[in-house]
């Protein structure tokens, strides 16, 4: 071979391993790029379910309080009702 035969070979050949230097570093660089994008979207969707899961505490202690409230309206008629009725009971046992 000749000396520009080789000098074209080897000058083919260096470009040929820069563009496959360059096509794996741009590999990378994508690849990078959609693990942190993957990354992101895992954390906003992570974020976003804890937020729907304090909701649902929230409501839930909501309506906790409203039963509780409930009851005690419920206790407090049943005491009321059962004073009238020893009330009555005794106005009847005083005749």
């Amino acid at each position: 071979m000749t000396q520009r035969a080789l000098l074209t070979k080897g000058l083919a050949l260096t470009v040929l391993l820069a563009f496959v230097l360059v096509m794996v570093g741009g590999c990378c660089y994508s690849c990078k790029k959609s693990e942190e994008e993957a990354k992101m979207y895992a954390e906003q969707e992570a974020a976003a379910k804890a937020h729907a899961a304090a909701r649902n505490v929230e409501k839930a202690a909501a309506d906790g309080k409203a039963s509780a409230d409930k009851a005690e309206e419920s206790a407090d008629r049943v005491e009321a009702a059962a004073a009238k009725t020893e009330a009555s009971l005794m106005k009847k046992r005083r005749r």
